[in-house]
């Protein structure tokens, strides 16, 4: 295993890409992957407080209020005895919350009406991974390589020559773990 440390996941992830596919290179090893890809797409809320102001409303206001349309909100709770309660939530099918630009249009109650979301916030999308794996402290992302019979030092000479093709920037380094 090849773990790549450093600060930002968007660099780690790039590092990450290169490294897989120069390890892809070495012989003897029968198959190489990565720990973690940014496979989850992620909606990033920017929220215009002027706007918010104007209607008197706060940012926590409109993220509970957006919260409780994705999330659902508690209608009830379900007491097993024994057993701690279970909150039952009415929440609105996927297929009719997933999507930015109905929620751009959800209408907001104000002082002054109904107002559209998007009045108040932006929306911006994000490619982000699943999982968030840190080494002491620090975001790391492992490249792994499996091997059938070929020796360890063998295949380690190989990763070694070929990451120095790898160019590290300041804040990032590389540590061997596993077998090698």
């Amino acid at each position: 295993d090849e773990t790549i440390l450093g600060p930002d996941q968007k660099v780690l992830n790039r590092l990450g890409q290169r490294l897989e596919s120069l390890m892809k290179k070495v012989k003897g090893l029968t198959a190489v992957n990565r720990n973690w890809y940014p496979d989850k797409e992620e909606l990033i809320v920017k929220v215009n407080s002027e706007q918010l102001a104007r209607y008197g409303l706060t940012p926590l206001q409109v993220v509970q209020y957006l919260g409780s349309y994705l999330k659902g909100v508690p209608a009830s709770s379900f007491v097993v005895p024994g057993e701690n309660s279970l909150v039952v939530r009415v929440i609105l099918p996927s297929d009719e919350r997933e999507f930015a630009r109905q929620l751009e249009n959800l209408p907001v109650p104000t002082k002054a009406g109904l107002v559209p979301l998007s009045y108040f916030v932006k929306f911006e999308k994000k490619e982000v991974p699943t999982l968030i794996t840190h080494y002491d402290l620090i975001n790391s992302l492992s490249v792994r390589g499996y091997r059938s019979t070929a020796p360890t030092t063998f295949l380690q000479e190989q990763v070694n020559r070929l990451e120095k093709q790898l160019k590290l920037p300041a804040g990032y380094e590389i540590s061997h773990e596993g077998e090698i």
